[in-house]
């Protein structure tokens, strides 16, 4: 049976995120205190956050049914702590003439951050839409009801599901990876990227000659083939000028060994279906090739198997570390 299945992720590859003027911001220590639970499957974390999205009784063919990446969102106040939020998908199907129209049916199967699979049912909005000059298909809008406080501020994976009203049942998702399981489609309607993944805490120093410390965040639990990355610059991000920028992305396993230092580690279930990692920072200085460290600026980011990125960089300004000043000298 295809499934999507969300495990944690591999390795990182993101883009650069700068803000040049920002402040310096100090150490960020706003979540619990730690992870609730050690996972079950070690440096891989755990798999419980959409459960099974079948479609082992669909065809894929996206040539009659595809999500072209495009979506709106209604949201109203509701309360003073909650609003109704709905999202509206544009899923485009291609007409089979002779088709029984009663049977004829749109659909999405989704999964938020409450863990469970639902499945809405979409409308007929527009006829004869030429998507990327592959022929006429009609515009269906499915909604996606997102105001409980479980999904109201998390992301939201799909794949999307049409009965032609001919018998046929055809399905579109991304990818199928390389253990045979669907990979779902990917959106984030709250646009904050913090949904995704968040710093938890971090204690740094730096010196001309080395940066020492640690920094721990957490990731939500969308899919095992996702990449995760600390991207860092000891110099104002001039060593990225020519988009070489240096990160950590290597994840720690059993058979590395018991050193950690600069991989990335899975240290346990965080809740809300969330897991919690860390990395123990140090980072030399070659004197032969580098100029004095300056600073140690970072941000934290994700990038899911559709290509879909997020990322946490203190909403534009990164996490900084200044210098730390050398002490004065004892006197006589």
């Amino acid at each position: 049976m295809l499934r999507l299945r969300t495990l944690v992720g591999r390795k990182v590859a993101l883009t650069l995120m700068t803000a040049l003027n920002a402040a310096s911001l100090a150490a960020c220590d706003t979540t619990p205190e730690g992870p609730a639970a050690e996972g079950p499957d070690g440096p891989l974390g755990k798999a419980d956050y959409s459960g099974d999205l079948s479609f082992d009784d669909a065809e894929r063919n996206g040539d009659m049914v595809r999500y072209y990446g495009e979506y709106f969102v209604e949201e109203t106040p509701h309360t003073r702590a909650s609003s109704l939020k709905f999202v509206f998908l544009k899923i485009a199907v291609r007409h089979v003439p002779g088709a029984n129209l009663e049977q004829k049916r749109v659909a999405v199967r989704w999964a938020g951050g409450d863990g469970e699979v639902h499945e809405s049912v979409g409308q007929f909005a527009y006829g004869a839409i030429d998507r990327e000059g592959l022929g006429e298909f009609e515009e269906w809008h499915v909604m996606l009801d997102l105001s409980d406080y479980r999904v109201n501020r998390t992301p939201v994976v799909f794949g999307a599901v049409y009965e032609d009203g001919t018998g046929r049942r055809f399905a579109d998702y991304p990818d199928v990876d390389e253990d045979g399981e669907t990979e779902g489609y990917v959106i984030n309607p709250n646009n904050d990227d913090q949904a995704v993944i968040r710093l938890s805490r971090q204690d740094i120093t730096v010196t001309e000659d080395r940066i020492t410390g640690f920094v721990e965040f957490q990731a939500e639990d969308l899919d095992f083939e996702k990449e995760l990355m600390l991207r860092y610059t000891t110099n104002d991000w001039r060593d990225c000028e020519d988009g070489e920028c240096r990160e950590l992305n290597r994840f720690w396993n059993p058979e590395d060994g018991d050193d950690t230092t600069n991989r990335i580690v899975y240290i346990g279930d965080s809740g809300a279906e969330r897991d919690w990692f860390r990395i123990e920072i140090d980072i030399e200085r070659n004197p032969e090739a580098e100029d004095p460290f300056e600073e140690f600026q970072f941000a934290l980011g994700y990038r899911h198997p559709t290509g879909a990125e997020f990322w946490d960089n203190a909403y534009g300004q990164n996490y900084r570390h200044e210098l730390d000043a050398e002490p004065e000298p004892e006197g006589e």
